[in-house]
């Protein structure tokens, strides 16, 4: 079992630097669970927690149930796979693996089983007797996860270990490693900042800004739904556009352009007629075109990249520069285009708090 609870977490350094604001999350045995969010926004920090390697200022950390706050790493059944591997370079392969085992003064003939079982999950026979400085990085990391592995922990911590392996590598190590763990179903804590690693490997996706909890949810949970403006810009590629504007009789108003708002829409909004408010729309929900007409918003092509099976349109709207996703380009830079947006796929935020006031969710499921 390795149910982990995080009940109030505060961690508080020396100096007075608040880094952990009351971290409260429970993780289901078994489960995939993925902190992510820009650098210094305390995800690490977290993990070292959980792992014993940080002193825990405030609150409450369970594993199946029990109080590990001042419980050293050594006995808290818990694995932590490295970003820098932290493989031992004057042993062999088969050392490192092992050594876990070793420290816990195993016998040599459970030590050997083990370190070939887990060597054939890992895909790692071959090179038992090399040492590390003779692996690539990517055998490397397979290395590190077969000595945490050996070790039948409860948990998996990962602090961004795909970071140091090249575009491809880091493609083909990622499906690795959702399938190893699905295999093993032991509950692993991911942490990266790359959002694109967390929507393609999480069960769940913890977002963190600044030590604190932005959302909680699954992949399609925080793409379709953010609670924020933080969330919906970080999460997605390309990002989200974000447009200020005002409500005005039932309209959306940003600049000489005019959006009409659906009865429901305008009713949800009703509180901010008069006042300023936020749109924002993902780049693959609008449509471009060369002819106007009925909704369309004319605007100027900027620039344009091609990525193999789209493009990525880079438009003036006024003083704003949109992206829109689209399957072709329909004029050349510099050249007048229309650009329409469905208005039930716009999310709609609060540009004060920053808070997601309204989006059309019945439509979302249905898409």
């Amino acid at each position: 079992m390795g149910a982990i609870q995080f009940k109030k977490i505060n961690k508080v350094y020396p100096n007075g630097f608040h880094a952990i604001h009351d971290f409260d999350l429970d993780i289901a045995d078994g489960e995939f669970i993925v902190f992510v969010g820009p650098s210094g926004c305390g995800k690490s920090t977290v993990l070292r927690m959980l792992a014993g390697l940080e002193k825990i200022s405030g609150g409450d950390l369970l594993l199946d149930g029990k109080r590990i706050n001042e419980k050293p790493p050594v006995e808290r059944d818990i694995a932590m796979v490295f970003q820098d591997y932290a493989l031992y370079g004057n042993m062999s392969v088969y050392d490192n693996v092992g050594m876990s085992l070793r420290v816990r003064h195993a016998k040599q003939t459970d030590i050997y089983d083990k370190v070939m079982q887990t060597s054939e999950i890992v895909d790692i026979l071959p090179y038992l007797k090399r040492l590390p400085g003779q692996l690539s990085g990517g055998q490397k990391q397979r290395v590190s996860l077969g000595r945490a592995i050996v070790r039948e922990p409860k948990v998996f911590l990962m602090d961004e270990p795909l970071s140091n392996l090249d575009a491809k590598l880091r493609n083909s190590t990622r499906v690795e490693l959702i399938q190893l763990q699905r295999k093993l179903r032991i509950t692993t804590v991911y942490v990266t900042h790359d959002q694109m690693e967390a929507m393609t490997m999480a069960d769940r996706m913890v977002v963190m800004k600044d030590g604190v909890i932005q959302q909680v949810g699954t992949t399609m949970e925080i793409y379709n739904e953010p609670n924020n403006m933080f969330v919906a810009g970080f999460i997605g590629t390309p990002p989200i556009n974000f447009i200020e504007g005002a409500i005005a009789e039932d309209v959306f108003v940003f600049e000489n352009y005019r959006m009409p708002l659906d009865q429901i829409t305008a009713a949800a909004l009703a509180r901010y007629e008069g006042k300023k408010i936020t749109i924002g729309i993902r780049p693959e929900t609008m449509s471009v075109s060369s002819q106007g007409g009925s909704g369309a918003l004319e605007g100027k092509l900027d620039s344009s990249e091609y990525l193999g099976n789209y493009y990525l349109l880079h438009i003036l709207l006024g003083n704003h520069n949109i992206t829109c996703r689209t399957e072709h380009a329909p004029v050349k830079t510099g050249e007048t285009l229309f650009v329409r947006m469905d208005m039930k796929k716009v999310y709609f935020f609060d540009p004060d708090t920053t808070v997601m006031v309204f989006h059309a969710k019945e439509e979302n499921k249905h898409e």
